[in-house]
């Protein structure tokens, strides 16, 4: 961002306004028209550095944002309006000067997403209004780009405010999702049935639709030691809709458990929690068990996370494929540069059902690279691979008699624009591919999908 050096005179302006004058409104506007834009830029960058915020911020106000130094004015009025709610007596006025501070200050960090101040300004101001979740966000962001000493210890101490408060956050949802094989077919007429070839009568035939999902959920966290120890509380929900009913899903949870903060570095959890699941208009399977996960930020730029989880799975109508379910999955999330984050995970999972030939264990292995771009654009590319083996006899659906081996791999391209948003809510695009491969004849399918999102978090 390049900033206009003063001329002398603009500076003599700017020192006189700082002394002589303490603005009202009627003042401001009177002085604006005997200033050239680029005196009055100075002399609003000098009232802003000197601390006179309130002249400052009705000099800014007035500032057209067509200019080249449009990103250092909403930069300049961001700062001024968060530094002059600290000093509002009346709520109402703090309120709207935190929402002043974060419309300016998101859009300058949003289109220039390599530079510091702004974010942390950014964090600063959602820190202030209590809004937790993207102050939290903001703030490691700023740690990974190596600040300063002074600066880290600050963003740390925020961090720290942060845990120990008693909050409550949330989530929601919804999407249109067109997709081209809702019921996950395999569209073939062939089938070998001990070494004789076979033509369906009625093979299956792959259902295309758009359907409608929504979902949602929130946690509540009550410190217990602050900073230190806290319960977490919490309950999630999802609902798809299809035309015709017969591939609509409803699932509900719930969660409970302790959460600990080790260090400014290190955080664990111990979860216990209840899954209900619906099919079709009809119950389906319900799970419960417990999850244990530990996260560490090893250094600025990479936090890793590491989870197990088992727990029992129960079916309504199938009973036969009920089991324990056990799984670890490890998460890297990596910032290579101030506009690029590397996620890749890696997961192993043991199901041991009543049958052996639902009995399973496989793994899988993802990778996704997220671009936070200039005029608040996200871009992310992801690709995820995994192989489940069964147990049990599959012949004569395995000609050969071996095990069988599913393959799935999934590929998305995401893109959305931060600065772009529906009464609060984010909407993104995402294109999805999805091949799965199998030994047993007539479960392999294709099957592509759009998902138009929308979300919010508060």
């Amino acid at each position: 961002m390049n900033f206009p050096v003063l001329n002398r005179m603009a500076w003599c302006i700017a020192i006189a306004l700082a002394i002589a004058l303490q603005f009202t409104a009627e003042t401001a506007r009177a002085q604006r028209q005997l200033l050239t834009y680029e005196q009055a830029v100075g002399a609003a960058r000098f009232l802003t550095r000197s601390g006179h915020f309130y002249d400052a911020l009705l000099l800014l106000r007035q500032l057209p944002l067509d200019g080249e130094e449009r990103y250092e004015i909403l930069f300049l009025r961001g700062w001024a309006a968060l530094e002059l709610s600290n000093l509002a007596l009346d709520e109402d006025v703090r309120d709207a000067l935190l929402d002043e501070a974060i419309e300016a200050l998101y859009v300058v960090a949003s289109n220039n997403p390599g530079l510091l101040r702004p974010r942390l300004e950014l964090a600063r101001a959602y820190f202030m209004r209590g809004d937790d979740e993207p102050a939290k966000e903001h703030f490691e962001w700023v740690l990974s780009t190596q600040p300063p000493q002074v600066v880290a210890y600050n963003v740390h101490n925020f961090l720290n405010e942060i845990r120990g408060r008693r909050r409550l956050t949330g989530y929601f949802g919804f999407a249109l999702a067109p997709d081209t094989n809702i019921a996950n077919v395999y569209e073939d007429r062939n089938i070998m049935i001990f070494g004789l070839p076979f033509t369906l009568d009625q093979p299956a035939e792959a259902k295309s639709g758009v359907g409608l999902s929504l979902w949602g959920g929130g946690e509540y966290r009550l410190p217990v030691i602050p900073n230190k120890l806290s319960l977490r509380f919490g309950a999630s929900g999802s609902v798809t809709d299809y035309p015709g009913g017969d591939f609509d899903s409803v699932s509900m949870g719930v969660f409970a458990g302790p959460h600990y903060q080790f260090d400014n570095r290190t955080d664990g959890s111990v979860v216990g929690f209840l899954t209900q699941r619906w099919s079709g208009g009809r119950e389906t399977n319900w799970d419960a068990g417990i999850r244990l996960s530990l996260a560490r930020q090893v250094s600025e730029i990479q936090r890793i996370k590491a989870e197990f989880g088992t727990y029992n799975r129960y079916h309504r109508y199938e009973e036969q494929n009920d089991g324990r379910h056990k799984y670890v999955r490890l998460d890297s999330d990596t910032r290579l540069n101030e506009i690029t984050l590397l996620n890749v995970n890696y997961s192993r999972f043991f199901d041991d059902t009543a049958t052996a030939r639902s009995t399973s264990n496989g793994y899988s292995i993802g990778a996704t690279l997220s671009f936070s771009l200039q005029g608040g654009y996200d871009i992310s590319l992801g690709a995820d691979y995994s192989s489940t083996k069964f147990d049990g006899n599959w012949f004569p659906y395995i000609i050969d008699g071996s095990k069988r081996t599913d393959r799935l791999r999934t590929y998305t391209i995401g893109i959305g624009n931060r600065n772009f948003r529906v009464f609060g809510f984010s909407p993104k695009l995402s294109l999805i591919a999805i091949n799965k491969e199998s030994n047993v004849q007539n479960t392999g399918y294709q099957k592509r999908r759009a998902e138009l999102s929308f979300v919010r978090y508060f």
